[in-house]
């Protein structure tokens, strides 16, 4: 995936500049039969990294292929064209001073410093995955949202009368069972005087890996203190993805209040992120607002209090949301890997029983009649009635005994490995 990135910067490059481009398909339709073959290959691989990529970010179903260079004013995939699109820009006409009309409930565990996970760069983001980790997520308005990835961008997409934040880190969540997306933005600025240990600092202050490589994160992650730490209040406003296909699918929460990390981490993530992309940043250009308006949510840790409605009498409520949900803890995830584990050594105790059935059955058969029924039901007053196996009969040379004895350790060191690969898991 890489190296078709780098074909493809080098294609849009020359797509990007006529000159260059004329230059180019003068020399392959003159020149030597590999340079033709050339041409074709990066115009093949432009379209196989677009379409790597978008499918990562967004999960696209369509050949397409896309960058940073006019931020997203070029995009007519999907619907990058529609009228409900992010970014958008705050300015007087949003509620600055208004009070939270609604709250998001907050419901997460923290990444711990023994919690294996990794920054990546994709060539449009910086991303750490967190899907199917069984780390939480957020309720809002009743509905449960998994929570999906972190991932920063450099300038900020979403503006404040006009102006870009050196940075902007989204927080992603998504439903459990409808195409919907919950998106936490936050504003970065760079401040010398900030102080190194936030929230992220494992991720912030981890080496910045080169496009198409990750690195390993060390140290805990809160995002409970990312969302709360000291306040937490979100402009929410309907949107879009920020990437193509533009999917209209998304509910903003824009922070009002910006975080303030060091000037020396800003910059890291900055640069690397400009190196990616060729040196325009991977922000899309705010869009039209076309009549939508934000309102103001409180972020708060915990479950939301179930007011049930009133019911007829004698009739119990169905279950109780503040207690049931839809998203699986790490421990519950841990426990159902254990499970699945113990499922698997079930399967493999039951095929070794199979096989040594079927092992015990070819050693009967090379018997005469009267030794298949005294090496199946042997008298316990002759503990030596079981005979030796005819040569050339699977355990020849042995007594049907102790090739029993033989296929039971077997299966007793399988199912000890199963065991163990149970008890790990639950560990």
């Amino acid at each position: 995936l890489y190296e078709a990135q780098r074909v493809a910067e080098v294609f849009r490059a020359a797509r990007g500049a006529p000159q260059l481009q004329q230059k180019f398909a003068a020399r392959a339709a003159g020149g030597s039969e590999q340079l033709r073959v050339t041409a074709g290959a990066m115009r093949v691989l432009a379209v196989a990294a677009g379409l790597a990529v978008v499918a990562a970010e967004g999960g696209a179903s369509t050949l397409v292929d896309w960058n940073y260079v006019h931020h997203g004013q070029d995009w007519d995939m999907g619907q990058c064209m529609e009228t409900r699109q992010s970014p958008i820009d705050f300015n007087n006409a949003d509620p600055w001073n208004n009070v939270p009309t609604s709250k998001v409930f907050l419901d997460m565990e923290s990444l711990g410093t023994d919690d294996v996970s990794e920054l990546s760069n994709n060539g449009h983001a910086l991303v750490v995955n967190l899907a199917g980790r069984g780390l939480g997520g957020v309720t809002y308005e009743g509905q449960w949202y998994n929570l999906l990835d972190v991932n920063f961008h450099a300038a900020s997409e979403h503006t404040m009368y006009g102006e870009h934040f050196p940075m902007e880190i989204h927080v992603v969540f998504k439903h459990a069972s409808v195409p919907k997306v919950l998106v936490f933005a936050f504003w970065v600025l760079a401040d010398d005087s900030a102080s190194p240990d936030h929230p992220l600092k494992a991720i912030t202050q981890a080496f910045i890996p080169q496009v198409g490589k990750v690195t390993p994160i060390q140290g805990a992650v809160d995002l409970n203190g990312l969302f709360t730490n000291p306040t937490g209040s979100f402009f929410t406003y309907e949107g879009s993805l920020t990437v193509p296909p533009c999917s209209q699918m998304a509910l903003w929460f824009v922070r009002r209040e910006p975080l303030k990390f060091p000037s020396a981490e800003v910059t890291g993530i900055k640069f690397a992120l400009m190196k990616s992309t060729g040196d325009f940043g991977n922000y899309r250009s705010v869009m039209p607002r076309n009549g939508r308006t934000a309102w103001v949510t409180e972020a708060a840790i915990g479950k939301p209090i179930y007011k049930p409605s009133p019911l007829p009498p004698g009739v119990a409520p169905l279950f109780d949301p503040s207690v049931v949900r839809a998203s699986d803890f790490k421990a519950y995830a841990d426990a159902r890997a254990a499970a699945r584990n113990v499922q698997e050594a079930e399967k493999v105790s039951q095929r070794a029983y199979y096989r040594a059935f079927r092992s015990t059955k070819a050693s009967r058969d090379t018997m005469p009649d009267d030794m298949k029924l005294r090496a199946i039901a042997p008298h316990k007053e002759e503990p030596d009635a079981i005979p030796t196996l005819a040569p050339g009969s699977p355990g020849a040379g042995k007594t049907h005994e102790e090739v029993l004895e033989t296929i039971t350790d077997k299966i007793a060191d399988q199912a000890r490995a199963a065991a163990k690969i149970a008890y790990q898991a639950m560990v």
